[in-house]
């Protein structure tokens, strides 16, 4: 019997023993365990509100700043024009050239002729060709009173003129006039507009002529010699349209053959003229105008003189377009 107890303690005892190096084992083995994140702290409480009074609130009130206003939508804002340039200022020119063509008409009517011992003359029509120039040597200075002063020039003279009388016979018959003189300015402000005396010496011819050159009996010939004086303006309608208005008086010292036909003959003459020019460009202008000249005869007869005859009238009246550069 003992030795049965025996035998099985030690059977036990055995099977512990063979047993314990497995557990340890498996007790040595560690467990795979998962990785988790860490837990974020909660967010402290809030502050319990602190009570405070009306007064002390008031002392201690801090202002709020002013609320964002809106947002607008962005637009550009818009350019404004630049300015305009400033209108050009008024010089008076340092030149002046022209170039036109005339139409003129002419007559030539004899006062107290009871026997018609003179031929009166009636000119319908008839072309003419014009060239002028003003030039003022002072307009290259800057001095006001230097391109005050300048000279004037001008020609005119017919082209391919006849006359024609009451049997249907022809005359070579021809015309021209030549001015030359001293202009001066008005010394305006602004020099937009021009007022001016002129001062010159001017001469006039008018011939009529038969065969082989011959005088016709009752038409002397005409040459007008005389000092004229008058103003010449041109008043600036805009910076492109201009108005001229000129008027001159003719003290006429010679007559050619009227003096010697009528030898107590007296004659002075006048000329006016209106124009309208109209700026292009670079200071090239078109002209438009009209002119009326007239001699004024008085013939003074006395005992002896071979004509009775009292006076006489040469009337002349023209239109004209010139194209003209002035700078």
């Amino acid at each position: 019997m003992r030795r049965l107890l025996a035998l099985s303690l030690s059977l036990g005892l055995l099977g512990s023993l063979v047993a314990s190096p497995s557990d340890a084992l498996a007790q040595r083995r560690p467990t795979p365990t998962r990785r988790r994140p860490p837990r974020r702290p909660p967010p402290p409480p809030p502050p319990p509100p602190q009570v405070i009074d009306n007064e002390s609130a008031i002392a201690h009130a801090v202002p709020l700043p002013p609320p964002t206003p809106p947002e607008r939508t962005l637009r550009p804002e818009p350019v404004a024009p630049p300015p305009a340039p400033p209108p050009p200022e008024w010089r008076y020119p340092g030149f002046d050239v022209s170039v036109g063509a005339r139409i003129f008409t002419r007559t030539m009517s004899w006062d107290g002729d009871a026997t018609q011992a003179m031929r009166p003359y009636d000119l319908s029509a008839a072309p003419a060709l014009r060239l002028a120039l003003e030039l003022f040597p002072g307009a290259l200075t800057d001095s006001r009173v230097a391109r005050l002063f300048g000279v004037v020039a001008h020609y005119e003279t017919a082209i391919a003129l006849s006359t024609v009388d009451a049997r249907g016979r022809n005359y070579d018959t021809a015309t021209s006039s030549l001015f030359a003189g001293l202009k001066v300015r008005a010394p305006f402000e602004t020099e937009r507009h021009e007022l001016a005396l002129v001062v010159g010496y001017r001469r006039q011819d008018f011939t009529v002529r038969g065969e082989g050159d011959v005088p016709v009996n009752g038409a002397p010939d005409l040459g007008y010699s005389s000092v004229q004086v008058g103003l010449s303006s041109r008043w600036a309608l805009s910076h492109r349209v201009a108005l001229s208005l000129d008027a001159s008086y003719l003290a006429v010292l010679e007559t050619g053959q009227l003096a010697e036909v009528f030898p107590h003959v007296s004659s002075f003459g006048l000329d006016v003229l209106a124009g309208l020019a109209i700026g292009i460009a670079g200071g090239v202008e078109l002209r438009a105008g009209a002119d009326f000249r007239s001699y004024f005869h008085s013939f003074n007869p006395e005992a002896g003189d071979r004509y009775a005859l009292t006076g006489a009238t040469d009337q002349q009246l023209a239109g004209w377009l010139a194209v003209a550069v002035r700078r």
